[in-house]
């Protein structure tokens, strides 16, 4: 979805006659593009920027990567314990005689 209309533009909706450059025919165009240069300046922009991140923490690679940097990163577990605990419901129904096709799991907080 383009950018701009993630942004709340409308594109306006139909078709409008324009001639060709000879004078002849009409052909049919959108009456306004659903993708403005903006929009594609926008996703060009995001990709090069994600192709520049490590695929594995999503720090820039140009940073990360250098051998200056080696020893100037630290890193910590954290538990998301929405997933633990819906992992362990998964481990404890599939280890049984249950069957596990079309099964899905969710975790609901506790109010």
């Amino acid at each position: 979805m383009p950018r701009y209309v993630l942004l709340g533009r409308v594109p306006r909706t139909g078709y409008i006659a324009e001639p060709t450059e000879n004078g002849g025919r009409y052909t049919w165009v959108p009456a306004e593009p659903l993708w403005l240069r903006e929009d594609a300046e926008a996703v060009f922009t995001f990709l090069r920027e994600r192709a520049l991140e490590c695929p594995g923490c999503g720090n820039p690679r140009d940073e990360t990567m250098e051998r200056e940097a080696e020893g100037a990163y630290n890193s910590r577990a954290l538990v998301c314990h929405a997933c633990a605990v819906r992992d362990r419901k998964q481990k404890q129904f599939t280890s049984g005689p249950h069957d596990p096709a079309g099964l899905y799991f969710t975790a609901e907080r506790i109010e």
